[in-house]
């Protein structure tokens, strides 16, 4: 009985942290995408488009999405990505 109980409470220590991680990312997110910076890091548009890094470095690599490099560094600029989503949208009849 104890140990069970032990292992609940491990349980719900994770749960918590995990849940606190997730709070935390999305208030960075929602504070970088309504900051009035124009550009958004690689992480930044993962959040927003809701992808996986692999996949925005795959779109990249195939210029299959507006990018610019400072550096080593990915930047996305909000309007041109915005646009990029409006252009590649399918249009309903």
């Amino acid at each position: 009985m104890y140990q069970e109980n032990m292992q609940k409470e491990v349980g719900l220590k994770k749960l918590t942290h995990d849940l606190l991680e997730a709070l935390k990312n999305i208030h960075t997110s929602t504070l970088s995408l309504k900051s009035n910076e124009p550009y958004l890091s690689a992480s930044e548009l993962c959040d927003y488009l809701k992808i996986k890094d692999s996949k925005m470095r795959k779109m990249v690599l195939t210029k299959k999405i507006p990018h610019t490099k400072v550096g080593r560094h990915l930047r996305f600029s909000k309007e041109e990505i915005n646009n990029w989503l409006e252009e590649n949208s399918v249009k309903v009849d």
